[in-house]
C-alpha cells in the first residue's frame, strides 16, 4: 500500500487508474469485473480491493475519497480494460478489414455491405 500510494495522480480517477495499470496487466484485467459475471473473477471480493482504495487515499488529494468513489473508478477501469493496450484500434481495424472483404462498389460509386446485394451483382 505504501509504494502503491506513491504512485499519485491529479485526482481519485487518475491516482485509481494509474495504480490498476500499475498493478494488473491488460491481459488479466480482462477476466476480471467489479462482480464476477460473464465468467469473470469478482474484484470487489479479493483483499487488492482493499489494497487499492487504501493506496487511492495516501495521495494527498485524495484522502477523504469515499469507498463509492474509489469503486466507481475500479469499476469504470476493468469496464474500459478491453481498449487498453491498443484494444479499441485492433478491434476498429479488424472491423474495417471485414467491412473491406465484405464491401461491393456499386455503380454510383458507393459501397454497399449487405450481402444480398452481393448477391445480387
Amino acid at each position: 500500500v505504501l509504494e502503491l500510494g506513491l504512485i499519485g495522480g491529479a485526482d481519485i480517477k487518475d491516482t485509481g487508474w494509474r495504480i490498476l495499470k500499475q498493478t494488473i496487466k491488460n491481459n488479466l484485467a480482462k477476466t476480471v469485473n467489479w462482480r464476477g459475471v460473464n465468467g469473470k473473477t469478482s474484484f470487489q471480493s479479493l483483499e487488492l480491493k482493499s489494497v487499492v482504495t487504501e493506496a487511492v487515499r495516501r495521495n494527498p488529494l485524495c484522502a477523504n475519497a469515499t469507498e463509492l468513489e474509489v469503486e466507481r473508478v475500479i469499476r469504470r477501469w476493468f469496464l474500459l480494460a478491453g481498449d487498453l493496450e491498443g484494444g479499441r484500434k485492433r478491434r476498429k481495424l479488424i472491423t474495417e478489414d471485414m467491412q473491406d472483404n465484405t464491401s461491393v462498389k456499386t455503380c454510383n460509386g458507393h459501397y454497399n455491405t449487405s450481402l444480398e446485394s452481393v448477391s445480387r451483382q
